[in-house]
């Protein structure tokens, strides 16, 4: 009997492929930054679904920020795609559990960007709008 190769289209088990592969150590939040700003659509939703298991780690949130984070997450808040959209206000409401956010949530004036997803077409994206608020205004 002789042995053959099978090729398959499909992914292996086990493989996400909603999530951004992830850089180790100090070089994580520097490539998920710069995902974020990528022009292909996927790509910033991969890294947004990262960063929402990323930064509950408080020290995580504040090494994001030095990486400028919040600016590129404000611009993502006027996004076309609406997942887009939902997903950087799932963020922002993650970062509001942490001192840390809630003080770069008023530091960059992130108030009102999330505020106008109020009346967002995306269910997703104005239910975390008002949750991110709200997380902000009970801890101040």
């Amino acid at each position: 009997m002789a042995a053959t190769t099978r090729i398959t289209t499909a992914l292996p088990p086990n493989i996400d492929i909603t999530k951004a592969e992830l850089a180790y150590g100090e070089h994580m939040l520097p490539k998920l930054n710069r995902q974020l700003q990528d022009e292909t659509l996927i790509t910033r939703q991969r890294a947004l679904n990262a960063l929402c298991d990323v930064l509950h780690n408080p020290e995580h949130v504040s090494a994001a920020l030095k990486v400028g984070m919040a600016n590129s997450l404000k611009k993502l808040l006027c996004d076309s795609d609406g997942t887009v959209r939902w997903k950087a206000t799932e963020v922002l409401f993650i970062c509001s559990n942490h001192a840390i956010g809630r003080d770069s949530i008023l530091q960059f004036e992130l108030i009102e960007p999330i505020s106008d997803l109020f009346d967002d077409t995306h269910d997703d994206a104005r239910l975390m709008s008002h949750r991110a608020v709200e997380s902000v205004s009970h801890h101040c």
